[in-house]
């Protein structure tokens, strides 16, 4: 007869090590993968934030065609936006977004305004693209000098 092996159900620490290590991976990942949806978030969220600042640009200068010549939007740490009168003059701030979020930049392409004219289009020359960066990821908000159309894309036009 054979002696009987005791069975104590414990594990080693061989196997414990092994477990830790694929957790510490999954958890890696896991993070990683959160940090990227953040940023992609964020930039998608400014990016709709820009955009609807210059459709009201548009829409504010069609409105308010009769006593203003032009509406300008300015591109800074935040988007703002005011009229101008038939003299050229600048008038105050009429809207002004909240500061993006930290980690976020707005940059324009070419110039760092757009103008609208009092028929609600882009004025020659605010053919804009307007970079919006979030870590790695970036969203493209495009303005069409010959519709007006924005619109948001992944690609860089």
């Amino acid at each position: 007869m054979m002696p009987r092996v005791r069975d104590e159900g414990g594990t080693t620490l061989l196997e414990l090590g092994v477990v830790l290590a694929v957790l510490v991976v999954l958890v890696a990942l896991a993070l990683s993968g959160f940090a990227r949806l953040r940023q992609d978030r964020l930039a998608e969220g400014v990016a709709w934030e820009v955009a609807q600042a210059l459709r009201y640009a548009q829409q504010l200068a069609v409105a308010r065609g009769g006593e203003w010549r032009a509406v300008r939007v300015r591109f800074s740490e935040r988007v703002e936006l005011r009229g101008v009168r038939w003299d050229g003059v600048e008038t105050e701030v009429v809207m002004v977004t909240d500061r993006f979020p930290e980690g976020v930049r707005v940059s324009p392409l070419s110039r760092p305004l757009v103008e609208f004219s009092r028929s609600g289009s882009p004025t020659p020359g605010s053919n804009q693209t307007i970079e919006v960066r979030a870590g790695a990821v970036v969203r493209y908000v495009v303005l069409s000098a010959q519709t007006g159309r924005v619109r948001i894309t992944h690609a860089r036009p």
